[in-house]
Formats: C-alpha cells, structure tokens, sequence
C-alpha cells in the first residue's frame, strides 16, 4: 500500500506542477471552510494518511476545486490494484477538450501508475463522458471496439495501446 500511496502524492504532485491552482493539497473536511482551516498537506503526510487509513484517503486542492478520492478496500483480494479517482473542476485555464491536455495527462498517469491500471473513463462498449471527469476528453475503450467510434479518424493520432485497451481523446462534436 504505501507504494501505491507515493504513487498518488507523486501524481498530485505533477498535477500541481502542470497547474499551480492544484499545487496545494489539503485533507477533507465536514466543511470547506474546516479544510481551509487546517495546514497544506505535505507529500510525506499524504502517504502516511493513505497507509495509516488502509487506502481510503480523500485530499483536496482548494485552488482548483479539485478532489481525489482513493481507495485499495474493495480491491483487497486482487493484488497491486487500487481507484483513484479525480473529479471536480480543471483550472480555468485549462481546455478540458483539447487533445493534448487529455494525453498529457493521460500519459503521465501512465507513467506513474504504469498503463495496465489506467483507465481514463470506462471499459464498456460506449462512450462516456462524466461531467466530473478532471479531463473529460479523454475516454477509454476496448482494444477490439474502439475504431467503431465515430471520431476514430480524428483521434487516431493521439492513440496509445495498453494491455487492457487504448487511450485516446475524444473532443466534442465539431
């Protein structure tokens, strides 16, 4: 767990590299103005609560109204597998449709978490597109599926394959 754990600190931490607004993190509270009350997480606090809470830990960067949830209980039986989840509002200044924000992030989750246990979305047939989603063109489909989508040409450049499927953005209708 506590590998699983530095990998999300240091996803967060490129996060916040990327975005200053997401460079500081903060533990939940019952309120917003509680967790404004309480001291900037550091990354060693940030893996010591998400060991010490048997990888259930919920951060959150007040900046860019952004939270992570994680959570390795209902994993427990299948080893080295985990959720992190990432929702909320992307800074301002971010297109959450643009190609290249979608891979950037997609890839750099890849390289910390390693691609087999990436998925940016959902496994099923159709596409999906969570309103919450950090990035929400980025979208995920089954290896044996994913050039029946509609805008397969345009996004064929950004395609990454995995072992479980491919990678790819999804913009909006044109």
């Amino acid at each position: 767990m506590e590998d699983v754990a530095a990998r999300v600190v240091e996803w967060c931490s490129q996060v916040g590299g990327l975005y200053p607004e997401l460079s500081e993190w903060r533990f939940t509270a019952d309120s917003k103005r509680a967790a404004l009350a309480t001291q900037s997480a550091t990354e060693h606090e940030l893996v010591r609560s998400l060991v010490a809470d048997g990888g259930i830990a919920s951060i959150w960067a007040p900046q860019g109204h952004l939270r992570v949830d994680v959570s390795a209980d209902e994993y427990a039986k299948q080893k080295n597998l985990f959720r992190l989840v990432a929702m909320g509002r992307s800074p301002a200044n971010v297109d959450e449709n643009d190609e290249d924000v979608a891979m950037m992030m997609t890839e750099m989750a890849c390289r910390i978490f390693s691609p087999e246990y990436v998925n940016c979305g959902n496994a099923k047939a159709e596409p999906m597109i969570d309103d919450d989603a950090l990035v929400s063109a980025v979208n995920y489909a089954r290896r044996d599926i994913y050039d029946s989508y509609p805008d397969f040409v345009r996004a064929a450049r950004v395609i990454r394959t995995t072992a479980e499927g491919v990678f790819f953005a999804r913009p909006e209708e044109d």
